[in-house]
């Protein structure tokens, strides 16, 4: 019935990792890779990062965060000593989280920063009352340059 020969498999220059298919469109990535691509170059302030790198890292640290506070709420209502200690130790677990992370994150919104061709320096525009933190904010959500720029291969 169906006599079409069958389609070839396209070229694999043609698969791309955005969604809409273009070559110059925003890279996604899925929540495993975007954690490593802050904690794996631990300290690397260079090169860039895509918008699905940095949002997917800065939602799972909201998740950590809210979860933990929610496990806090919890525990600080009992009044027993074994949930003091387990209060404890979430508090603890928090704590090197937050150490742990900072860095990383540091890292991170500059790499985001130079996606969107901007120094790393540009961070500090969030020390202006009360425009510096919606500009930076403005400027983190907004789409990377799509080709290379000064601060590396587009991400």
């Amino acid at each position: 019935m169906n006599d079409l020969p069958p389609m070839p498999p396209p070229a694999a220059e043609s698969f791309s990792a955005s969604t809409s298919g273009s070559p110059l469109a925003p890279r996604s990535v899925g929540w495993t890779e975007s954690v490593q691509s802050a904690f794996k170059p631990y300290v690397n302030f260079s090169g860039r990062a895509s918008q699905s790198q940095y949002w997917k890292f800065f939602g799972m640290n909201i998740l950590i965060w809210t979860g933990a506070f929610v496990v806090e709420a919890i525990l600080v209502s009992g009044n027993s000593a074994i949930l003091s200690f387990l209060n404890t130790i979430v508090g603890f677990a928090l704590l090197i989280w937050v150490f742990g992370s900072v860095i990383p994150s540091l890292g991170l919104l500059v790499r985001r920063l130079h996606d969107t061709n901007h120094s790393g320096w540009f961070y500090f525009v969030a020390l202006i009352p009360i425009i510096g933190g919606i500009w930076l904010l403005i400027t983190l959500a907004k789409a990377g340059d799509a080709s290379d720029n000064q601060y590396g291969p587009a991400a």
